[in-house]
């Protein structure tokens, strides 16, 4: 072994493996993301871990909406706030109040309740395993608590939701690899840059403006696409229909456009194909597990499910999944737009500064 390194063949090996560690260690971006990318993504895998063996882990938040106009109602409600423990928190209101980074269950105190027809509504969403027992177990000690008679029983007319898992997972799988399928297509459009297509595409008066645009466009369409095909097979085989098809179709293609814009100025950021390579694949990981499009938001630990809500794909999570609710998250999809139309931008003037450069 030691004479075929010494030979001419061997040395040759020799060289070329240390240009390429000396050509990797040049790049100083590609070598900071191998050394701390790996410590990022572990420590969000590593605080949801440790959060789901906390005590309060599973936080459940459980909206108690009074519309009972009866002093038997309100006592009930406000011994549901009294008996309530870690995992469940309360807050009084209505639907409307349900959290974005919570499983949420809505109990409705009907109107003209009494402690002799003691009866409640429950809509859950919530997927953990148990959940529905503790809201029903806590139901029943509140009503013996307000009522004062360890004879008081309270009937549970309990309905669920369609399933918040499979919601957010046909959303966020997708955006996860959306955001893979379209960073190969602007690796591409770097390669073709180095191959000189931008300055035969200059020449005939295309600039990076209509060059960016172009390829967001091309990316929108193919991400639309993939969503839209994620979300009828959940659709179809699964049961999340959706109640307002109009409005996912809107968040699908802001979303989509979101991701599209963001890959090309990751690209144009990159300026070439070997550095781009090199840093989509963890931004897209460490985007996508903050997000909640790998983990879901509501079993996160609340500052981390609060620091993702900020994420662009959370919003794209949030928009679908009002949309599949039957009302739309304006707010979230003006973001994602503002988002795409940031990043065209900036990708078109990053272009122009390297042309004049």
């Amino acid at each position: 072994m030691a004479r075929v390194l010494a030979g001419p063949r061997g040395r040759a090996v020799i060289g070329v493996t240390v240009a390429i560690l000396r050509s990797f260690v040049a790049d100083r971006a590609s070598v900071l993301l191998s050394i701390i990318a790996p410590i990022a993504f572990f420590s969000l895998v590593g605080a949801f871990y440790g959060h789901l063996e906390s005590p309060g882990g599973m936080r459940i938040q459980l909206i108690v909406d009074d519309a009972s106009e009866s002093d038997d109602g309100r006592l009930l409600a406000q011994a549901i706030e009294r008996r309530a423990t870690e995992p469940i928190t309360v807050v009084r209101g209505d639907s409307a109040g349900v959290g974005t980074n919570r499983p949420s269950a809505v109990v409705t105190i009907p109107q003209g309740f009494s402690r002799d027809e003691a009866r409640v509504d429950v809509l859950t969403e919530i997927p953990l395993p148990g959940a529905s027992g503790m809201i029903a177990q806590l139901l029943e000690l509140a009503a013996v608590d307000a009522f004062g008679t360890p004879t008081a029983t309270i009937e549970i007319a309990a309905t669920r939701s369609p399933n918040r898992l499979i919601r957010e997972a046909s959303v966020g799988i997708c955006i996860v690899f959306m955001m893979f399928a379209l960073s190969s297509l602007a690796a591409k459009g770097l390669a073709n840059e180095a191959a000189g297509l931008g300055q035969r595409l200059a020449s005939l008066g295309i600039g990076p403006w209509s060059m960016s645009c172009s390829r967001i466009a091309a990316m929108t369409v193919i991400g639309l696409a993939q969503l839209g095909i994620t979300l009828a097979w959940a659709s179809l085989f699964f049961g999340a229909v959706p109640r307002s098809a109009t409005m996912l179709l809107l968040a699908a293609a802001a979303s989509a456009f979101a991701v599209a814009g963001f890959m090309e100025c990751v690209a144009v950021g990159c300026g070439t194909r070997s550095r781009f390579a090199a840093i989509v694949p963890v931004v897209s990981l460490v985007l996508a597990a903050g997000s909640g499009a790998m983990i879901p938001r509501f079993v996160m630990p609340e500052r981390l499910a609060e620091l993702g809500s900020w994420l662009f794909p959370s919003w794209s999570i949030d928009a679908c999944r009002s949309a599949m609710d039957g009302h739309g998250d304006w707010t979230a999809i003006a973001a994602l737009c503002a988002t795409g139309l940031v990043a065209a931008m900036t990708s078109a003037w990053i272009s122009s500064r390297r042309g004049l450069a």
